[in-house]
């Protein structure tokens, strides 16, 4: 487990370098093999150049040219089911495959598995015992 930084080591972080994790997947259920990659940005501490963070690089613009790119083919995997065949994939014989499934509404399930429980809200009832009106004997 890699320590936490603290807040004054994430403002001095600088973008080192560039590294590209290519992934190999072969597919159980089709053999085919899909190839895909992640880039990711390389962020060191000057002081402490050991001290390293990578994010997820998600921007569309061009990388820093002056920056090296390193590359790592990571190890390649079987997979019991790929993005090729999963269109025609059934469990079973008598299953029809399920349709493709709409971002919007795979969103909307996600928030509503992980929306916290409503909140109950419950009247306090309050029993009270009616006292009895005194009689005359009773004074």
């Amino acid at each position: 487990m890699k320590p936490e930084l603290s807040l004054a080591q994430e403002r001095d972080l600088v973008l080192d370098s560039y590294v590209m994790h290519i992934n190999t997947h072969h597919c159980r259920n089709c053999t085919s093999t899909e190839q895909f990659s992640t880039l990711y940005e390389v962020w060191v501490l000057p002081k402490n150049p050991a001290t390293r963070r990578l994010t997820p690089r998600m921007s569309t613009l061009h990388l820093k040219s002056d920056l090296r790119v390193a590359y790592i083919k990571m190890r390649e995997r079987t997979i019991p089911i790929c993005s090729d065949c999963v269109a025609t994939y059934r469990r079973a014989a008598d299953q029809s495959p399920l349709p493709e499934a709409d971002p919007g509404q795979w969103a909307e399930t996600i928030r509503r598995k992980y929306a916290p429980e409503p909140r109950v809200t419950r009247l306090a009832t309050r029993v009270t015992n009616p006292k009895a009106i005194p009689s005359i004997d009773d004074l």
